[in-house]
């Protein structure tokens, strides 16, 4: 996946705080669960927590293979997203 100049300025510049729920959101839409989330990425079930409550904001490499295993692009996950968004 390439990332342009503005995705990764996003995501340095603030834009992280959007991941959690994001990838909260995308995660139940795909019908996932935290554990086979986690082992198509080789991680923790309780790391996937973590990022979904906004605990920790995972590297930009994990940020990648998340948004390649939900089959969505990156910027899905770093931008924020409007509420009828989430339906």
């Amino acid at each position: 996946m390439y990332l342009t100049d503005e995705k990764l300025a996003a995501i340095s510049g603030g834009q992280s705080k959007h991941i959690g729920p994001n990838l909260l959101y995308f995660r139940k839409k795909s019908g996932l669960s935290r554990q086979l989330l986690a082992d198509q990425l080789n991680l923790d079930p309780s790391s996937i927590a973590k990022y979904e409550n906004s605990n920790r904001t995972p590297h930009i490499d994990t940020i990648i293979q998340l948004a390649d295993a939900l089959e969505i692009e990156v910027s899905d996950l770093i931008f924020e997203r409007k509420k009828n968004e989430f339906r």
